[in-house]
């Protein structure tokens, strides 16, 4: 990529791994122990990533369904959601991401716009020409077979799908992701700042599977696996002038895994702001935890100092 402003829907990274609220999450007395988990905060990620027991674990194959969400807009601010599976771009400094699934975009306008997508990170994304509207059932997989990458976008309601077959170099087989994401504009292949999220109300998964080299495949809480719950903490109005705005930073928070440990929400909300200093009778104060800007980006440069205005 060149030094020029580079517009991309999605971010290839987004995990917190940087000593920043990570912790176990203890099982209820009397549940068998399935799949590790964790928890980690993140500036644009909500929902559920897995890597393998090993480190050298590779995975083929993801899948996953969700009812496409419906856009709140508001009048005057463009807001951004995008809803996905993918293999790759979960380490800390990773490269490569394969994902694909769909978007709801706001315009100023207030009128909130449908679409799927894929995309290989670097590459930019890619829209495919298939309708989504809200309410649709949707599926989506990406799978690596005999050095091809097949990404499939699925609308079970209309009975339309779209895929995609593509051959990349060095494609990142080392995680599987079931995501709500504030999409991102990156200005250089390192420098990226999240968008502000659209209201999406409550993303329904179900569905999520994934397969390992040996076409193995499993839930996401399967024993064989390290589960990360991931929480979207958005902070920023997005880059620069256009973006700017009064809006109240948003969060996305991942559900408990269901029983089956294949299916799971993820539901928009607001942050609270911290009062001003010196105002009276303000009792609205961010939670202990809660950071006060957004989280870094391992693989990319967050500094706001470094992006144009």
């Amino acid at each position: 990529m060149n030094a020029t402003m580079i517009a991309k829907r999605i971010l290839a990274s987004a995990l917190v791994a940087g000593g920043v609220c990570l912790g176990a999450v203890a099982l209820a007395p009397g549940v068998a122990a399935a799949a590790a988990e964790s928890s980690a905060v993140s500036a644009n990620w909500a929902g559920y990533a897995v890597t393998g027991a090993v480190k050298a674990a590779r995975f083929n194959r993801v899948a996953g369904a969700w009812v496409q969400p419906v856009g709140t807009c508001t009048k005057g601010q463009e807001t951004y959601a995008v809803t996905w599976v993918g293999l790759g771009g979960f380490k800390q400094g990773a490269r490569a991401l394969e994902q694909d699934g769909t978007a709801v975009d706001c315009n100023r306008s207030g009128r909130a716009a449908y679409s799927a997508w894929f995309e290989l990170v670097p590459a930019a994304p890619v829209t495919m020409r298939m309708k989504v509207r809200p309410g649709d059932q949707i599926t989506a997989s990406v799978a690596q077979k005999a050095g091809k990458t097949i990404l499939q976008v699925r609308d079970q309601t209309t009975g339309v799908a779209r895929t995609a077959v593509r051959t990349i170099s060095a494609p990142d087989l080392s995680s599987a992701e079931w995501i709500v994401e504030a999409p991102s504009l990156c200005f250089t292949s390192t420098n990226c700042s999240p968008l502000p999220l659209t209201n999406f109300g409550t993303v329904s998964f179900s569905g999520a599977s994934v397969s390992n080299a040996q076409s193995n495949r499993t839930a996401i809480d399967a024993g064989s696996l390290k589960v990360t719950r991931l929480e979207l903490r958005d902070y920023s109005s997005g880059p620069g002038r256009r973006f700017t705005s009064s809006a109240t930073p948003t969060s996305g928070t991942a559900s408990p895994l269901s029983a089956s440990g294949n299916a799971f929400t993820v539901t928009w909300g607001e942050l609270a702001r911290e009062s001003s200093e010196g105002s009276e009778g303000s009792t609205e104060k961010p939670a202990e935890s809660e950071p006060q800007a957004p989280p870094p980006l391992p693989g990319f440069t967050s500094s706001a100092a470094s992006i144009p205005r």
